[in-house]
């Protein structure tokens, strides 16, 4: 039986910013008092025919984390150039902890259009 995971991450938003970068704002969280998680996330686009897309941050360390309870992430990332916005349907967030097991979570993500 899995215990429960220390990561949570929760209220995930996304915006896309021109025709190739988009913002993910996303909490991440603690679930576990007295310990203080250290890692580092990624965020990966899906698209509709499945493929799973890593993207890197425009910014240096935004990735990375050490938290006692709690951290509001915000990510600007470009979109590679393969890739279209109308084709990504999910948000991939994951993070490694610690020694602990690999935490991920998918997002749908809500298109304007």
């Amino acid at each position: 039986q899995m215990e429960k995971h220390p990561v949570k991450v929760s209220n995930l938003k996304v915006a896309f910013e021109g025709e190739n970068r988009i913002r993910t704002t996303y909490d991440l969280s603690n679930q576990q008092p007295g310990l203080t998680l250290v890692g580092r996330c990624s965020i990966a686009l899906i698209t509709r025919d499945g493929a799973i897309i890593d993207v890197t941050p425009s910014a240096r360390g935004v990735l990375s984390f050490q938290i006692a309870r709690f951290r509001k992430m915000d990510i600007l990332a470009q979109i590679p150039p393969n890739v279209k916005q109308d084709d990504i349907v999910k948000v991939q967030i994951s993070a490694q902890a610690n020694d602990l097991p690999l935490y991920f979570k998918q997002f749908m993500v809500e298109t304007s259009s």
